[in-house]
């Protein structure tokens, strides 16, 4: 018993560790990319062109295994409305299937960030707490096991995930989502000085929308978002013991 005590304590303070690694990687990265968008010669080049790709070029990047390069894409919207500061990202971990753990070493990192056309700065308030959350999200990925991560990609590709209700049930509560969306998440709700559970609540109303522009009723997908918040807060409160939460839907 005591032997079992000791090793799961090891494991907690072995979390705890990689976890906070993380979450200074992820404010060193959104720091760097911050500095690209307020770049004078960036902001021109992408009024001109309305998309930009840069590699980041952050020390951090050395000290993560499975990450190779970091790469963010910048995009003008004009459905962006510039008065409302509208912001999106959203990010990707991309690796090979059963890659070993050499050519793990190779993945690469994509943050994808849509602003306003002729954004100005004042959007980078609604912004950085959405990267904090998409770097945080992709990061948790890259420490993630191979066998972890193919587990769910290869049950359900990304492209087919609103193919079936129990294709998104099996995707977002699959352990590997479950984790990198708890964190992402949790990060967010830090950024914002706000509930965990009013983060992750707000997320899965915009995951509803999606169901519904994917032909489902909002009485269809309603059940399946109750056993994700569920799972997610259970997870939550297991790996964040400080986060506010509560066990009904905050409307």
């Amino acid at each position: 018993m005591k032997l079992l005590l000791e090793n799961w304590q090891d494991y907690l303070y072995e979390r705890n560790m990689k976890g906070r690694a993380l979450d200074r990687y992820t404010s060193e990265l959104t720091r760097e990319t911050m500095h690209v968008l307020k770049d004078d010669e960036f902001v021109k080049y992408i009024d001109e062109k309305g998309e930009a790709t840069v590699a980041l070029t952050s020390p951090v990047i050395n000290d993560l295994d499975w990450v190779r390069n970091v790469y963010i894409h910048v995009r003008q919207d004009e459905k962006m409305g510039v008065a409302e500061g509208d912001v999106m990202t959203h990010g990707s971990y991309e690796y090979t299937l059963d890659a070993p753990e050499e050519e793990r070493r190779t993945s690469d990192l994509h943050i994808n960030i849509i602003l306003p056309l002729e954004y100005d700065f004042s959007v980078f308030s609604k912004l950085v707490p959405e990267l904090k959350s998409t770097f945080r999200h992709e990061l948790e990925h890259s420490s993630q096991p191979t066998e972890m991560l193919d587990i769910t990609h290869k049950k359900v590709p990304d492209d087919q995930i609103w193919k079936t209700l129990e294709r998104v049930e099996d995707y977002y509560t699959g352990e590997a989502e479950t984790k990198a969306h708890v964190v992402g998440l949790y990060k967010k709700a830090k950024t914002l000085k706000m509930p965990a559970a009013e983060v992750v609540d707000r997320f899965l109303g915009e995951l509803i929308e999606t169901g519904i522009v994917h032909g489902y009723s909002e009485e269809e997908i309603m059940p399946l978002i109750m056993k994700i918040r569920g799972w997610w807060l259970h997870y939550m409160k297991d790996r964040y013991p400080e986060a506010e939460t509560w066990e009904y839907w905050d409307d």
